[in-house]
């Protein structure tokens, strides 16, 4: 793996972590993003158990309506932070989440200005860092999914990403050859066509 690959597989990490909330942001004012939240509230069920749905939903539902930045779902946003951090510490034990959902948690505090080394009690920086192997590898169900999430938490609240995950990440990717190749695939390369990941894919990729 080149140093420059490296350096540019990084570059582009950071740059998506530190622009992602702000194109969110710039897209509020639409009417496609106010419809889309107000969807997601409506399928809140307050005064039950689960007011959010199950604590992944929920960060995601977050994650959608700050990306808005309209102060009309504040109150929203309220209520699942404090979801969130009640269950944070089931949600990120190892037989549940693990350190994927610390990933996806850390994402949520950075959204909300939180501190994600103290949420609801759980340092979720130091149970991400945790969930790197030592070839680069991140969490219990590794890939290009989770590992890009990680990183992207990390680079968030202000952490280096350390040079094995780029290295691992890439092992996913397809050489490009001339104006060909480039994507990620779920099985790192060379992809096998008798398997269930033949060929770079647009989710793997994104």
């Amino acid at each position: 793996m080149s140093l420059v690959t490296r350096v540019l597989a990084t570059l582009v990490v950071s740059v998506l972590a530190t622009t992602s909330f702000l194109a969110g942001s710039a897209r509020a004012a639409g009417a496609e993003a106010t419809k889309a939240a107000d969807y997601i509230v409506s399928t809140f069920k307050p005064g039950t158990a689960a007011p959010y749905g199950e604590v992944g939903s929920a960060a995601d539902s977050l994650l959608a309506l700050a990306a808005t930045d309209d102060p009309k779902y504040a109150a929203d946003i309220d209520g699942i932070v404090a979801f969130l951090k009640k269950n944070a510490k089931a949600y990120v034990a190892p037989k549940a989440s693990g350190a994927a959902g610390a990933a996806k948690l850390a994402l949520v505090a950075a959204a909300v200005d939180a501190d994600a080394t103290d949420f609801g009690g759980v340092d979720l920086v130091t149970t991400v860092k945790a969930g790197i192997g030592a070839n680069g590898a991140f969490g219990a169900w590794p890939g290009p999914f989770a590992s890009g999430m990680a990183m992207v938490a990390l680079v968030r609240n202000g952490q280096p990403v350390p040079e094995q995950m780029v290295d691992y990440l890439l092992t996913y990717a397809e050489p490009r050859a001339g104006g060909a190749g480039g994507g990620f695939a779920c099985t790192t390369y060379p992809f096998d066509a008798k398997t269930g990941c033949p060929a770079a894919d647009p989710d793997s990729t994104a």
